[in-house]
């Protein structure tokens, strides 16, 4: 059972793109390694 859900983690966070808020295709550890980009108008409320 172990090894099934090792397989299962490493194609959910290394080879499947997801869609969901700011991922952008992006698999979840290159958002985790990037970080989440902001569009340019969001950086600007934050920063005000």
């Amino acid at each position: 059972m172990q090894v099934d859900l090792e397989i299962f983690f490493e194609e959910y966070d290394y080879k499947r793109a997801h869609q969901g808020r700011n991922m952008n295709g992006r698999t979840s550890s290159q958002v985790f390694i990037e970080g989440i980009k902001f569009k340019e108008h969001e950086e600007t409320i934050l920063e005000n």
